[in-house]
């Protein structure tokens, strides 16, 4: 077998094609979510018309204004305002803006509402035959954040 079968990254326009789709699969995938948020919602969507995608701790969270969230621990007192800057969506009920991986100039701003720990996980680790086993806890602790805003 002289051609090697393992596909191989995708170059010039066929990149383009592929990247363009996705980007359009994930506009649509917003709107609907945008569209399903508010027929759950019912009343509430005028006041809850705009959605983002925000990165936090590592993860990325669907938020929308007046939404209660928690997210990993941030070093900010309770009661003080939080500013996300790393947004990669903003939709609301007529059009989607994508990041490329980030939207420029867009923010949400949060409140903090509290500090605390989830409950406790248990950690078991056994070994059989040697009357081996050790067992360990842990609270991964949070912020749990209110979204005030949605700017962008």
């Amino acid at each position: 077998m002289s051609e090697n079968t393992r596909s191989r990254p995708q170059r010039g326009r066929d990149a383009q094609v592929s990247a363009s789709l996705s980007l359009a699969s994930l506009e649509i995938r917003a709107r609907s979510a945008c569209e399903r948020f508010s027929t759950n919602s019912g009343s509430l969507i005028q006041s809850m018309s705009k959605l983002a995608v925000i990165k936090t701790g590592g993860k990325q969270y669907l938020v929308s204004p007046g939404q209660k969230l928690k997210i990993e621990k941030i070093e900010t007192p309770v009661g003080k305002e939080v500013v996300f800057n790393e947004v990669l969506l903003v939709s609301d009920s007529k059009d989607t803006v994508i990041g490329t991986p980030l939207v420029k100039r867009a923010t949400v701003e949060a409140k903090v509402l509290s500090q605390g720990k989830h409950k406790k996980i248990t950690i078991l680790k056994f070994k059989p035959k040697v009357r081996y086993h050790k067992k360990m806890g842990h609270r991964q602790p949070y912020t749990e954040v209110q979204i005030k805003e949605i700017n962008g």
